[in-house]
């Protein structure tokens, strides 16, 4: 692997797993990137997405927020795998940030399948705001802290 093509593009937080040698070594480097940089960022967000307080308490909200966390993890398995296989492909220049939108994916289409009605009207009701001049629509700066 060119190792200036990959730190060109590439997270630092990514280099020693995507310049390590396939075995423990990548395994482990793969493992710390999940558990000590995603998972809290995963958590936080499927937290005030989904409204999943507590986790090791069974109920249907915390089987869901786990559902989502999982995906997230799953998604995040197969681009790293990616990014190591193609050295010169599309890599991941900020992976915290890639986590995040990664992250708020999943909770969207969690929320689309669970609610399809809800997300049809709010879909149907963006478009006419938006294309109609009689009426108008902004975003307040509470918008990224309200749960869809």
């Amino acid at each position: 692997m060119n190792a200036e093509g990959v730190g060109r593009q590439s997270d630092e937080l990514l280099l020693p797993f995507l310049r390590a040698a396939r075995g423990a070594e990548s395994d482990r480097l793969l493992s710390q990137l999940l558990t000590e940089h995603a998972a809290p960022i995963i958590k936080a967000i499927v937290t005030n997405k989904l409204g999943a307080r507590a986790a090791n308490t069974p109920s249907r909200e915390s089987q869901d927020a786990e559902d989502v966390y999982s995906e997230t993890v799953t998604h995040l398995l197969s681009r790293l795998s990616d990014c190591k296989n193609n050295p010169n492909g599309n890599l991941i220049g900020d992976f915290r940030s890639y986590v995040a939108v990664a992250t708020y994916n999943a909770c969207h289409a969690y929320l689309r399948q669970k609610y399809p009605q809800r997300w049809r009207l709010k879909n149907r009701l963006r478009y006419l705001l938006t294309h109609w001049k009689e009426f108008a629509l902004w975003e307040s700066n509470r918008h990224h802290s309200a749960r869809c």
